[in-house]
């Protein structure tokens, strides 16, 4: 995702129209009433979706931590960005392994006796999960190809839609997890590493757009109120019915398999030893979320 971030970014080097801003008192009113609503909500499900809320509001931490040096300085060392993706990337694949698909087959096993069914249909969805991702992702690469007069005059919408598309199945993924996953606190963990330089992406695309330092880290640290929704959503999914717990986390799990598959395994071969490295880590880092108490 940061590849297409960048890339996206690059595209967008024309400055946005200056339209007219919208007078100063009607901005403020509209954003007290998404803080009232905001705080509305968060009141409201403060119980029945908190495991959605820790979820979301870790990722969405973290991708705020990675766009606010787009305030001060204008790029992220390369080496620490790909370190840190590397190692969420050790930590999803080790969590989504031993622990999500696992405890989605022992789910289904409740649902359905016999085992070999159970993870056929465990299979099953676990590729679904991966090519709906694959195709969302397909979606939002597709919106961020766009070149030339078009792509000047649409970028941000362009910019903004493409990372719903990306972040949106993170979230649900993350809140999924935390909600039904003995590990989830791993899992969301892992997400957490990758979003931040992904965050200073975002900014850094906003940036060479032509938004201000401090616009481009408001606009990166906002693109990761996308997965708090996503996690709210998956966590709401969960709230509604146990029953879809196993088909859930086997979607997840499908969805986190694609990113390290399609992200991380180019870097593996690309750059070994200081990837693998990394990769490597982030699975001792999973390895010990194990003994800490579930």
């Amino acid at each position: 995702m940061t590849t297409l971030i960048l890339n996206l970014g690059q595209q967008l080097s024309a400055p946005a129209a200056n339209n007219a801003p919208p007078q100063r008192a009607r901005t403020y009113l509209l954003w007290l009433s998404a803080l009232a609503a905001l705080a509305a909500f968060f009141w409201l499900t403060r119980d029945s979706l908190k495991p959605g809320w820790i979820a979301g509001v870790s990722v969405a931490a973290a991708t705020a931590i990675g766009a606010l040096p787009v305030a001060f300085a204008r790029r992220m060392p390369e080496k620490l960005a790909s370190g840190l993706m590397m190692a969420g990337g050790g930590i999803m694949a080790t969590v989504t392994l031993s622990g999500v698909l696992p405890e989605a087959f022992a789910g289904m096993q409740k649902i359905v006796p016999s085992a070999s069914a159970s993870l056929l249909a465990i299979a099953t969805i676990t590729a679904l999960g991966a090519f709906g991702f694959a195709r969302w992702q397909a979606g939002a690469q597709s919106l961020a190809a766009l070149k030339g007069a078009e792509a000047e005059r649409f970028g941000l919408l362009l910019f903004a839609l493409a990372m719903t598309l990306q972040n949106l199945p993170e979230g649900i993924a993350a809140g999924v997890s935390m909600a039904g996953s003995q590990r989830g606190d791993a899992l969301t963990f892992g997400i957490s590493l990758q979003d931040i330089p992904e965050g200073f992406a975002v900014a850094t695309a906003l940036l060479r757009a032509g938004a201000s330092p401090w616009k481009a880290a408001l606009g990166g640290m906002a693109s990761g109120l996308v997965e708090l929704a996503g996690a709210l959503l998956g966590a709401a999914a969960l709230s509604i019915s146990a029953a879809l717990l196993p088909a859930l986390l086997a979607l997840a799990a499908g969805a986190m398999l694609w990113v390290i598959g399609r992200e991380m395994g180019p870097r593996l071969w690309q750059r070994p030893s200081a990837a693998q490295a990394c990769f490597s880590a982030g699975i001792v880092v999973a390895v010990l979320f194990n003994f800490l108490p579930g």
